[in-house]
């Protein structure tokens, strides 16, 4: 009943209260202050999209917040399906030790660089962040392991690297726009059950890009292969 509903929102909300006044921070700041001053950090239950055309730093940033994340105390699952462990570890041990990741690939590192990496190295072993890299992984496969994580009280994000490269498991779809519908409205169910804020990268469509102009700002529209994206997320972000 709507009593029933009340009383426990009720409930939920006075909790919440007593939390923050003992200090503790609910939502997940992501390390980007523009965009907690906006949106005020990730929140429990929330599914996010983070989308970009190709190389323009979706999973630098999703690294991130990643890192921001685990630096809070907060334990984050983060699934790469298309780079290796060592491209993804790279990445993440470059700008945590503010390094240029340019350096660390092609030209080598200065002596301050390689200096900074070495004192920043035995922190690593801290941070509660959890690295999954199955290519083409599937929504039944990530959310088993999230629920799993979850109840062993060591998932409080989830990071997915991205959308558009998930395994096809549905027989019988003609399409991506059905495949990609179904695992997006998986990973808003997951955000709910799981109680965890949710982020997924995503593509942008070819044409985003083709528009011939220069100022484009991105719109919903823009979301590659399926509109159910921007009905059931809670945030996109380009």
């Amino acid at each position: 009943t709507a009593a029933e509903v009340g009383d426990r929102v009720l409930a939920e909300i006075y909790d919440e209260q007593e939390r923050r006044r003992a200090g503790e921070q609910l939502q997940i700041t992501t390390g980007i202050d523009e965009f907690d001053h906006y949106l005020g950090g990730l929140y429990r239950g929330e599914l996010l999209v983070l989308a970009g055309r190709p190389s323009m730093g979706k999973t630098a940033l999703a690294l991130h917040m990643a890192l921001a994340a685990a630096r809070q105390g907060k334990k984050v699952c983060f699934f790469s399906l298309e780079m290796t462990a060592m491209q993804t570890m790279n990445r993440l041990f470059a700008g945590y030790a503010s390094v240029d990741a340019d350096h660390l690939r092609i030209e080598g590192l200065t002596t301050a660089e390689l200096e900074r990496m070495e004192r920043r190295a035995g922190k690593f072993e801290d941070l509660p962040l959890f690295f999954d890299h199955t290519p083409g992984n599937s929504i039944e496969n990530i959310r088993a392991q999230v629920m799993l994580q979850k109840r062993k009280k060591q998932c409080d994000l989830a990071i997915v690297d991205y959308l558009q490269v998930m395994k096809m498991e549905k027989q019988g779809w003609e399409n991506a726009n059905q495949t990609v519908g179904y695992n997006i409205q998986g990973f808003k169910q997951m955000a709910q059950d799981a109680n965890i804020p949710v982020l997924v990268l995503s593509q942008m469509n070819r044409n985003s890009m083709n528009s011939g102009d220069k100022a484009h700002i991105p719109n919903l529209h823009d979301l590659r292969d399926s509109g159910v994206i921007e009905q059931v997320a809670d945030c996109v972000y380009f």
